[in-house]
């Protein structure tokens, strides 16, 4: 009887033990804070030299790092991705930009499935780490893969923006039973006029955000001015693209 009762005993223990794991393995965990955030109060991406500078980045055949030149205050528009290697009179290095602004908010333009996308998210880790730009920039693409491939290499070094397609796990996690297990790959979203449109971003939302230490960003150029003046007084966001 007492061999069974240690039996029992032993076995509940156990149990708790591992119930108790499976809520430490489960609990949020906050992203850790980056530089460029804790140096920067609030980060401005604009085309004056006193802010940040937006930078679609491109990969050329001779693996240069180029971006689409501004104009007046206007970038060249690319009809798209596959004829934008061919006017090269509209792109400029990325190099050149390095000495003009604090810090940079750039995008993997192009898809991993081709030659340069391929390449890029290798080349882009050598030349910030050459450059000493990982608390100078955030990394976005459109393309997932190209994040996660990118990471590969910095290791969580370089302050990520988020896909779309985070921001809808994001959300879905957040209106689930299952916000617990979220874990953000991203250190800041971006909303735009449409986004906010939605009932994605509730206060509730921008809360839960929060607490796993996500910035909150807003797109500038998608606002009317009514819209934009009051996004400028909330203090629920910590800065905003304006390209």
């Amino acid at each position: 009887m007492k061999k069974k009762a240690k039996v029992a005993l032993t076995v509940g223990a156990a149990g708790v033990a591992a119930w108790a794991a499976s809520r430490a393995m489960v609990k949020r965990s906050p992203r850790e804070n980056k530089t460029l955030f804790e140096r920067f109060n609030q980060l401005h991406f604009t085309n004056d030299a006193s802010d940040g500078r937006v930078a679609p980045l491109f990969l050329t055949k001779e693996e240069q790092l180029v971006t689409p030149v501004i104009i007046d205050g206007e970038r060249a528009t690319l009809l798209n991705a596959h004829t934008w290697i061919e006017r090269t009179e509209e792109m400029t290095p990325f190099e050149s930009l390095l000495r003009d602004h604090p810090y940079y908010y750039v995008s993997i333009e192009q898809a991993p499935n081709t030659y340069e996308g391929s390449l890029m998210p290798s080349k882009l880790w050598h030349f910030i780490e050459a450059h000493q730009l990982t608390d100078r920039i955030i990394v976005t693409s459109r393309f997932d893969e190209q994040l996660e491939r990118f990471n590969l290499y910095a290791q969580n070094n370089v302050a990520f923006a988020a896909s779309e397609e985070e921001m809808v796990k994001a959300y879905a996690a957040y209106t689930s039973t299952l916000g617990h297990l979220y874990k953000p790959t991203a250190d800041c979203f971006v909303f735009d006029e449409k986004s906010l449109q939605r009932p994605l971003v509730k206060r509730g939302f921008l809360d839960f955000l929060r607490k796993l230490n996500i910035k909150l960003f807003v797109h500038r150029s998608t606002f009317n001015e009514e819209q934009w003046e009051a996004l400028r007084a909330d203090e629920s966001f910590d800065g905003w693209i304006d390209e």
